[in-house]
C-alpha cells in the first residue's frame, strides 16, 4: 500500500498500533542485550561475550579513543573512534565502521567496542556508531531509510575527524552483529559505492537478509508484518505478505540486503552464520548466499555449526572469521600499487 502509515484513518491507526506492539515483542525476542549489563546478568553470559569477540582489552598503549563524537542533531548521533598507536601510511585510507546490534530498538555503541579496538589493535582506524533506534521516541520518524541517512551523516564525520589526527580516510568498511548486521549490509548495497566514504567490504555477523514471510519460519506473521511496516513506514498487513503484491515486494526489496544485492549492489561480503541461531534463523543465510552468487562479488561464509546468535560456541570458526577479517581489510582497506589494483 502507497499510504503513509502516519495519515491512516482511525481503523487503520488501530491496526498500525497492534502491529507496532506485534514487532516490539520481536524486537524483544531478536534482541541482544546491550553489554554492558553483562555483570549484572552473570558469569555465564560474560564469558560468551568473550568467546564472541565482545570483550577485548585496551590501554593507551594500543592506541588513543575518541569518545562520544557527534555527527547530528540528535542525542545518539555519536561515534566512538579508535586510532592504533601508530597510523601505518598503507593503512591509514581506510576504516572499518561497527554496528551494534539489538533489533532494531535496543543496544548501543559501547556494545561494539571489543570488535572496534581489535581492529585498531590492527592497524586500521574504528568507529562504533550511536544510530536512530525504532520506539516511542522516535515513532514519528523513524524508518530504515532515516538510520541509512544517518550513516551517511556519520561517515562524513568519521572522515573529517580522521583527517584532523592525522588519518586521511578514502575509504571504509562495514560491519555489525544482528540488526547492526542488517544494517550495515543494507547500507552497504544500497549506498555504499556512492557514500561519503566508498565501502568497499561488509562483514555482518547474524544478520537478517530478507524479510519475506518464508525467511523468518521463526516469527509470528503479525511480527513480521509490523517489522516491515515500522522499517518502511508503509501499513504492510499478513495478507499483504502473504498475496506478495508488488507494492509489498518493493516494500520487502526496500529494506532487504539480499534484494540489492540481486540487482547490482552487492560489494565483497564475509558473513557469519550459526548453526543454532533460532534468532536469525538458516533462511537468512540461504537467501543472501543466493544472493550473492547471482551477483559475481566476492564473498566468504563463515558457519558456527554449534552456535546459537552469539556465535560463541565454534572457537575454529571464531579464528577463521578473524583472520579472513583482516584479509578482507588487508586487501581491500590498504593503499597498494596501481599495477595490483589492475591485476585485480
Amino acid at each position: 500500500m502507497k499510504t503513509n502509515v502516519s495519515k491512516q484513518a482511525t481503523p487503520r491507526r488501530r491496526l498500525v498500533r497492534r502491529l507496532l506492539i506485534a514487532a516490539t515483542v520481536a524486537c524483544v525476542s531478536l534482541g541482544v542485550v546491550g553489554i554492558g549489563v553483562v555483570a549484572a546478568v552473570g558469569v555465564g553470559i560474560r564469558q560468551a561475550l568473550e568467546k564472541s569477540g565482545y570483550i577485548e582489552v585496551w590501554t593507551d598503549a594500543d592506541g588513543f579513543f575518541v569518545d562520544g563524537v557527534p555527527y547530528g542533531p540528535n542525542d545518539w548521533n555519536k561515534i566512538d573512534l579508535y586510532f592504533p598507536k601508530e597510523i601505518a601510511p598503507e593503512r591509514s585510507r581506510g576504516a572499518v565502521l561497527f554496528i551494534h546490534g539489538g533489533a532494531w530498538n535496543a543496544g548501543n555503541r559501547q556494545d561494539m567496542a571489543g570488535f572496534a579496538r581489535r581492529t585498531a589493535k590492527g592497524g586500521y582506524v574504528a568507529a562504533s556508531l550511536g544510530y536512530m533506534l525504532a520506539g516511542d521516541k522516535t515513532k514519528d520518524v523513524y524508518s530504515m531509510n532515516a538510520v541509512m541517512d544517518e550513516i551517511d551523516a556519520a561517515l562524513k564525520t568519521l572522515k573529517e575527524e580522521a583527517t584532523k589526527r592525522g588519518a586521511p580516510l578514502e575509504k571504509v568498511a562495514l560491519s555489525g552483529d544482528s540488526a547492526g548486521g542488517h544494517i550495515a549490509t543494507l547500507y552497504a548495497y544500497s549506498r555504499g559505492k556512492n557514500a561519503p566514504l566508498p565501502v568497499v567490504f561488509v562483514a555482518p555477523r547474524v544478520g537478517p537478509s530478507d524479510f519475506h514471510l518464508e525467511t523468518w519460519p521463526n516469527l509470528d506473521p503479525e511480527t513480521v508484518a509490523g517489522i516491515v511496516s515500522i522499517m518502511t513506514r508503509k501499513l504492510t498487513s499478513v495478507e499483504d505478505l502473504k498475496a506478495k503484491t508488488p507494492e509489498t515486494e518493493a516494500a520487502i526489496a526496500s529494506i532487504s540486503p539480499a534484494a540489492f544485492a540481486e540487482n547490482g549492489g552487492a560489494i565483497p561480503t564475509l558473513a557469519a552464520f550459526g548453526g543454532e541461531d533460532n534468532l536469525v534463523p538458516t533462511p537468512h543465510r540461504e537467501r543472501l548466499v543466493a544472493a550473492l552468487e547471482k551477483s559475481g562479488v566476492k564473498f566468504d561464509v563463515v558457519d558456527f555449526p554449534n552456535s546459537g546468535h552469539m556465535l560463541a560456541s565454534d572457537p575454529e570458526a571464531t579464528e577463521r572469521r578473524r583472520e579472513l577479517f583482516f584479509e578482507y581489510a588487508d586487501r581491500y582497506l590498504n593503499v597498494v600499487p596501481e599495477t595490483e589494483n589492475a591485476a585485480e
